[in-house]
């Protein structure tokens, strides 16, 4: 596990989770009733066009003492959901409860799409991770639908002898494939919790990897015959859980290849950018 907790003069305590490719475990301290989450999602990675930026999530999440969280973060070689393609798309990072009797995710943030080469009609940046759905992929008919909630998205049409790209995940399904690209593999822990983006269609020109999110990961992107693109992947959808499970429950949408959430206070410089891994802080005071 790749993560430390340290102190400072106001009694805070923080325990920060790396992108390492596995799931990290926190155990609530005695005393602790209520833990504060920033979640940043990983950003896609670039070709010659940029990933989209990793979206943002924060609230604060009531607990019992000594139960284990279970924290995802994503990288944007993929770790996380994200999609296979040309680029692939950026992972989610998350928090979950799972040893309750009905496992859920408490709070996610979704991944960037993967950024594509372009051609004559699209430069095929990634799309930003964030927002209430995963985003569709680029290079048009043949772009991956993203998920919406626990709906699964479409795969694109298929053009000429290529095959589709790949749609988003959602909470049954996980982000589909396409030719010999894979769509995105979610940690075993987390699989029926949220989705893994779609991969972008293989082929002469292939598409770029959506990102993973919760409920459906972006769709992958595509060659589009016509116009001679090379789509850029969706962004992958961010979530929190409702009250009581989250409260002060906040998600945000990245821009272009930029994270969400760089104002905040526990952001480290680069988080969730194109090419840039996601980040998991959980805050608490010290009794």
């Amino acid at each position: 596990m790749n993560h430390h907790a340290h102190s400072d003069r106001s009694a805070r305590r923080l325990f920060t989770a790396t992108a390492t490719g596995d799931t990290h475990y926190f155990t609530v301290p005695h005393d602790v009733r209520v833990v504060s989450a920033w979640v940043w999602g990983a950003g896609g990675t670039s070709g010659i066009a940029p990933g989209g930026g990793g979206g943002f999530t924060r609230g604060d999440v009531p607990v019992r003492p000594g139960e284990t969280l279970a924290v995802v973060v994503g990288s944007a070689s993929g770790s996380g959901g994200g999609g296979g393609g040309l680029s692939p798309g950026g992972g989610l990072s998350g928090v979950y409860r799972l040893e309750a009797e009905e496992p859920r995710a408490l709070l996610v943030a979704g991944g960037g799409g993967g950024g594509n080469h372009g051609g004559h009609g699209s430069w095929g940046a990634g799309g930003p991770g964030g927002g209430n759905r995963g985003g569709a992929g680029g290079g048009g008919l043949s772009g991956g639908g993203g998920a919406d909630g626990a709906t699964g998205g479409l795969p694109g049409a298929g053009m000429l002898t290529l095959p589709p790209a790949g749609a988003g995940g959602d909470l049954a399904h996980p982000g589909e494939g396409s030719g010999d690209f894979h769509g995105g593999a979610l940690p075993l822990e987390i699989t029926r919790l949220s989705g893994g983006g779609g991969a972008g269609a293989a082929g002469f020109l292939p598409g770029s990897g959506g990102g993973g999110g919760y409920a459906g990961g972006g769709g992958g992107g595509a060659y589009h015959d016509r116009g001679h693109e090379r789509g850029g992947g969706g962004g992958g959808s961010g979530f929190y859980a409702e009250e009581p499970y989250v409260s002060r429950g906040e998600t945000h949408t990245g821009t272009g290849r930029f994270a969400a959430g760089r104002e905040h206070e526990e952001y480290e410089e680069g988080i969730g950018n194109a090419d840039s891994p996601g980040l998991v802080v959980l805050r608490w005071t010290a009794p």
